[in-house]
């Protein structure tokens, strides 16, 4: 049996040597003692270990003839390709042995164990999702008196790099820790000089900054098509300027995409973004599920956390800064609020949320004060915005109102008298304050924005129209009917003589204003409208998206009201298994369409 360590030519050349002196060659080379090996008639075992390069053909260290057998060990998934027999993939322990290992690890021995400690067993195996070495350095840690096992997960969300670099006694090689793993790939793509291992290495950072599940890679299309609006868009560098406004994004911000983006091409093309992920699924650093368009990625917890802890405080700081730019480009494009961006790239990350809520919340974490230290007051505050825009699509509303409050805190706003420079910023104050039931407070401060805007904004300007639109379903909430039926129906007027039939903002407004007059007793005329709407969406948009399923939600409530139970109540039953699949159980969205459900079955059961 023979054992060569292949990770540097220095050290494969080593190995052969050693092999050449246990077979008695003089002065053997490597080609003598692949040679030698060839000729051998007793059986023989070779391991190749380390064979993690993916610039390397490890075909060259294999010996020819049919006694021998040939174990390759490696980190690089491109290695499959010299399986001749087997290929043995190296997952997390199912949960049993996991559980046995750290025991061991532990010192454990007592049995069987008492609910304390199986609960904190049961939780330690959870947070470190099988992976053998993080469980023996759990254990060791343990065993060591450092803390007990109900102890570690708290001890590891506040020292979690401590812990993931601590190295027991028995392990004592280049690998003894969780992080020194991870690093081992990294030090490769660090070495070579390739456009698709600095794009790797670039897109890892940026990843790190972001949650460790499911991230589809179509996003990075739209983040090209937001910043290829920005920069199609820009007339001059006022929109640089301190006094400008604040509502939109810059050049400066397509500056700071990841090169890959290519921002400054005319089409886009996914080839070093593949390239760049290919690099990082071949070292195991993430997980590629689907093909094409469908093609995601996903991160290991462990290999997330040290992604993020490798990084130096300036490193995560720019880190953050990229990554912010491009959730932002993402949901606006550069002459438009987010309320009013592209359709496309607004459809994207409402038929997406429940992949992109938990990216954009981990992005959003960090407090206010200190994004304004990574880079220009400015632009930061642009990008926060602009994400705040986002967190109100998808209704992730408690961390919206404390970005908001921490913003107005950071910036020295007034919260109650709008500022013109930062009206967009009122502007999803107010909104928010609707979703929060606090509409009174709402209507003053949207009224306030209305204002300004017709002062200074054409009749059919998106952001005037935008703004009025907001203000009406305000008013709606508010049970200030006829206030929102007069605005809605001037909103509609402008949009129907302004925008295609199918124009997300023009069928919002309709929607809207089917509600308005619904609530002011038209219950027919909102019908009417409303089945206007909902043709139009159920031949643009997909079975599960949110603004489709909530034209139908809505229009069935009015139905019913009119007494078409049996169009009514299939309609919502349809609503709710839809967004069981598409959206969180908490989902306010969700939650209304089962609320409607469960009225509508009782009263059926009732009449029944």
């Amino acid at each position: 049996m023979f054992w060569v360590d292949v990770s540097t030519t220095t050290s494969a050349e080593s190995g052969f040597l050693a092999i050449g002196s246990r077979l008695n060659l003089a002065a053997p080379g490597i080609d003598d003692v692949l040679q030698s090996l060839a000729n051998i008639k007793h059986r023989w075992l070779l391991i190749l270990d380390n064979a993690d390069d993916t610039e390397v053909d490890y075909q060259q260290y294999f010996p020819t003839g049919c006694t021998g057998v040939i174990i390759l060990t490696s980190r690089n998934s491109e290695c499959r390709q010299y399986a001749t027999n087997k290929i043995v993939a190296l997952e997390g322990l199912p949960p049993n042995e996991a559980q046995e290992l750290l025991l061991r690890a532990a010192h454990i021995t007592t049995f069987p164990l008492d609910a304390y400690k199986r609960d904190a067993m049961l939780d330690v195996t959870s947070l470190l999702k099988g992976h053998p070495l993080a469980l023996l350095q759990a254990g060791a840690y343990v065993a060591r008196g450092h803390c007990s096992l109900a102890e570690y997960p708290r001890i590891f969300r506040c020292q979690r790099k401590r812990l993931l670099t601590f190295r027991p006694d028995q392990a004592r090689s280049r690998y003894g820790d969780v992080y020194a793993t991870f690093e081992a790939s990294a030090d490769i793509l660090q070495a070579s000089q390739s456009e698709a291992s600095s794009d790797a290495l670039q897109l890892l950072s940026m990843l790190a900054m972001l949650a460790p599940s499911r991230l589809p890679l179509s996003l990075f299309q739209v983040i090209w098509q937001g910043a290829r609006d920005i920069l199609l868009n820009v007339i001059d560098d006022k929109d640089e300027d301190e006094d400008g406004d604040v509502g939109h994004l810059t050049t400066w911000h397509v500056s700071h995409l990841l090169p890959l983006i290519g921002a400054d091409e005319e089409t886009w093309d996914s080839f070093r973004l593949v390239e760049a992920v290919h690099l990082l699924e071949a070292y195991s650093l993430v997980a590629v599920s689907g093909l094409g368009d469908t093609m995601s990625i996903t991160m290991h917890p462990l290999t997330h956390a040290w992604a993020r802890d490798r990084q130096e405080v300036k490193q995560q700081q720019q880190s953050w800064l990229t990554t912010g730019c491009m959730i932002a480009v993402s949901g606006a494009s550069g002459m438009c609020s987010a309320a009013s961006a592209s359709g496309a790239r607004w459809s994207f990350w409402q038929v997406t949320q429940r992949q992109l809520r938990p990216h954009l919340q981990a992005l959003m974490s960090i407090k206010v004060s200190r994004t304004f230290n990574y880079g220009p007051h400015l632009m930061v505050a642009r990008i926060l915005l602009l994400c705040g825009w986002l967190l109100s699509l998808l209704r992730v509303d408690k961390e919206l109102f404390a970005l908001i409050q921490d913003l107005f805190t950071t910036l020295s706003l007034d919260q109650q008298v709008a500022d013109r420079k930062w009206i967009e910023l009122y502007h999803l104050k107010g909104r928010n304050l609707s979703n929060h039931g606090q509409f009174q407070r709402a209507v003053v401060l949207l009224e306030q924005v209305v204002r300004i805007q017709e002062q200074t904004q054409a009749e059919d300007n998106i952001y005037r129209l935008d703004s009025q639109h907001e203000l009406a379903v305000a008013y709606l909430a508010n049970g200030q009917v006829k206030q929102a039926v007069t605005i809605l129906e001037q909103v509609v007027r402008i949009a129907e003589q302004k925008l295609a039939e199918d124009h997300p903002d023009r069928l919002a407004s309709q929607h809207e204003l089917a509600r308005a007059y619904e609530a002011n007793g038209q219950v027919k005329q909102a019908v009417t409208l409303l089945e206007q709407v909902v043709r139009i969406r159920e031949q643009t948009l997909a079975e599960d998206h949110p603004d489709r399923l909530i034209s139908q939600q809505v229009l069935a409530a009015y139905l019913w009201e009119l007494g078409y139970f049996d169009i009514a109540l299939p309609m919502v039953q349809n609503v709710v298994a839809v967004q069981r699949v598409s959206l969180d159980e908490q989902h306010p969205r969700r939650e209304s369409a089962e609320k409607w459900l469960r009225y509508m079955d009782s009263k059926r059961k009732n009449s029944n």
